[in-house]
């Protein structure tokens, strides 16, 4: 009986599951919080539900808003905004006095496949690279640190990409916060897609 629960949990899941795709969203709106004393940073890793995830479990993260980045126009819907050149990714909103733009990068590198330069995990594309974007000169110099740091930890080439950060437009409320608006289907799309299980084949944690 238990098992029969299961699949039906799992079909329930697998048939209501938004995923990172196939969205008709809407107006794009953005979270309300205040950025009072906060600075931000763009991050990209995957699916943005998860790089929302982890960054919101950081000691001096008050907020990570997801979003897309990079491409051109303005639009809609969730794929219309991939199939335009955007990248999913996610703002980071902090307090400098508790953690640091090279701390949230060493971060994010955990937290991704940085050894995959085609995407993350289950997912392809120019929409899903892993990336560190920087606003200034200081924070390019600590983004290719942190890459140079994780390729000696991991004694391979880290493939992450750095890159300018350029005019950020944040996803339908839809996105964000998914993590927690609909636990059952955003657990469900990191079994998925392996998420974990890469990780710990990476790190090893």
């Amino acid at each position: 009986m238990r098992k029969f629960a299961g699949t039906i949990l799992a079909l329930i899941a697998l048939a209501t599951l938004s995923g990172c795709i196939g969205i008709s969203d809407g107006q794009e709106t953005a979270a309300d919080f205040s950025t009072a004393g906060l600075k931000d940073a763009v991050f990209a890793g995957g699916c943005f539900w998860c790089v929302d995830k982890h960054f919101e479990k950081l000691d001096g993260v008050t907020e990570a808003v997801t979003g897309y980045m990079g491409g051109s126009g303005q639009h809609q819907k969730h794929e219309t905004w991939k199939e335009n050149g955007y990248r999913e990714v996610a703002r980071v909103w902090y307090d400098p006095a508790l953690v640091s733009y090279r701390q949230l990068a060493d971060y994010h590198l955990r937290h991704i496949d940085p050894l995959n330069a085609d995407g993350q995990f289950c997912d392809e594309g120019n929409a899903y690279y892993g990336t560190l974007y920087y606003s200034t000169p200081d924070e390019k110099v600590a983004a290719k640190a942190a890459i140079a740091a994780a390729s000696e930890e991991l004694g391979a080439t880290v493939v992450t990409r750095v890159e300018e950060a350029q005019e950020f437009f944040p996803a339908a409320k839809h996105h964000q916060d998914y993590y927690k608006k609909y636990t059952l289907k955003y657990n469900f799309t990191v079994s998925r897609c392996g998420r974990d299980d890469r990780l710990a084949e990476v790190w090893g944690e």
